[in-house]
Order: structure tokens, then C-alpha cells, then sequence
């Protein structure tokens, strides 16, 4: 319990060392004219790297985003000829059957078939 406590101490400690030299280190830099104009310069550069990648990886979205979209747009037009040709082809069959059916007829099985099929 006691090594507990005292380690929970010491981390909050250690913390706290942190941020006292933390504020030691803006203070002095508030101090010093061209410190602050390098740190903002510093600053002013990652904002413009980080601005550059982001601009960056839109791009690559929208890129992406786009053959995504054509893919599908794609994907669909086949579907869609397919559909219309399935249907044609349907159209085309019940034509077919329709012209056939005046050609179809039936005879009577002859009496050696009856005896076929009756065995």
C-alpha cells in the first residue's frame, strides 16, 4: 500500500516537473524576440506541410472516390444491356413458340405404340 501511494506520488511529481518546465520554456522564450519569431516560424511551417498533405490526400480521395464511382456506373450499364438482352432474347423465344404453334400437331399413336407404352 505504502509502495503504492509513494509511487503514485513520485509519477504525479514527475508530471508536474514536466509541466513547470514546459512553462519555463515559453516563458523564456517569451523573453527572446527571435525566439518567438523562430518557434512561430517553426509553426508556420508545419501548419503548411500538414496543409499540403491534406490537400494532398483529398486529391487521392476524390481520385479514388471518382474510379469508384465509374466502376459502379459501369458495373450497372452491363447489368442493364444484359437485362435487355435477356429480354429480347425472351421476346424472341415466345415469338418463335407463337409461330410454331399452328405447325405442332398431334397424332394418334399408332396401335404398336399403344402396345409400347401400355407393356
Amino acid at each position: 500500500m505504502y509502495q503504492q501511494e509513494k509511487q503514485e506520488h513520485e509519477e504525479t511529481l514527475l508530471i508536474r516537473q514536466r509541466e513547470v518546465e514546459n512553462l519555463e520554456k515559453k516563458v523564456e522564450t517569451l523573453r527572446d524576440p527571435s525566439a518567438v519569431e523562430t518557434v512561430m516560424s517553426k509553426y508556420q511551417s508545419q501548419i503548411n506541410d500538414l496543409s499540403t498533405l491534406r490537400e494532398k490526400h483529398q486529391k487521392g480521395n476524390l481520385a479514388r472516390r471518382q474510379a469508384v464511382l465509374d466502376e459502379l456506373n459501369r458495373a450497372l450499364s452491363i447489368v442493364s444491356e444484359y437485362k435487355q438482352y435477356r429480354e429480347n432474347e425472351i421476346r424472341k423465344s415466345r415469338k418463335y413458340l407463337e409461330s410454331q404453334q399452328h405447325f405442332i400437331t398431334i397424332k394418334p399413336l399408332s396401335d404398336e405404340q399403344e402396345k409400347i407404352l401400355s407393356s
